[in-house]
């Protein structure tokens, strides 16, 4: 989860071989985040917009 601090944000295939956490069971989650303008996907990557960054604890706490 560290790797969301980052602009280059988690890679999520990386991040489920090394924790075993699958996000496909968080998709409605991730495309809430990214719909409300505080995250992207793009290319097996989710990274947060400026405002993500901004609630980053509360964007952590949704994904955990």
């Amino acid at each position: 989860m560290l790797a969301l601090r980052t602009s280059e944000g988690m890679d999520m295939n990386d991040y489920r071989a090394l924790s075993g956490c699958d996000f496909a069971k968080k998709e409605k989650t991730i495309n809430r985040l990214v719909s409300e303008g505080l995250a992207r996907l793009k290319d097996g990557r989710l990274s947060l917009t400026e405002r993500g960054m901004d609630v980053l604890n509360a964007v952590i706490e949704a994904l955990v």
